[in-house]
């Protein structure tokens, strides 16, 4: 059974996994430092599944409490191509928006924003 709540050409783009410090065992990675979203990040491929791994910048970072707790897995994201549109389909299905529309460094400017699923936790949305 197909789930679309994210519209219907939304697509899986990749999982966040939450590290403490950078990780050594992915190998040499290329880094950003997003101001906005408070983490350093990088991406990698794991046995075929794009991740996207996550180091908090600072102590007001949204994911050090995920990660002081040793939480792995903090989202899921999905590509999409009109995030207003997407935002309002999750919304209609129950999703809540936590953060609105923001350009992303490490996807050059493109927007992102957040939902939380009760469902599926968190959501990243990153816009086409």
């Amino acid at each position: 059974m197909k789930i679309d709540f994210l519209g219907s050409n939304a697509s899986m783009h990749h999982i966040g996994l939450g590290f403490k410090r950078k990780p050594k065992g992915l190998g040499e990675l290329k880094y950003y430092d997003d101001s906005i979203q408070k983490v350093s990040i990088a991406f990698a491929d794991l046995n075929g599944c794009p991740i996207e791994v996550v180091v908090p910048l600072t102590d007001e970072s949204p994911t050090i409490n995920a990660v002081k707790k040793g939480q792995k897995l903090l989202h899921i994201c999905y590509e999409v191509d009109n995030i207003s549109e997407a935002i309002t389909n999750a919304t209609d299905h129950g999703c809540l928006a936590i953060a609105e529309p923001v350009p992303a460094v490490a996807f050059n400017q493109r927007k992102i924003a957040w939902l939380f699923s009760k469902e599926y936790g968190l959501i990243e949305l990153l816009e086409r």
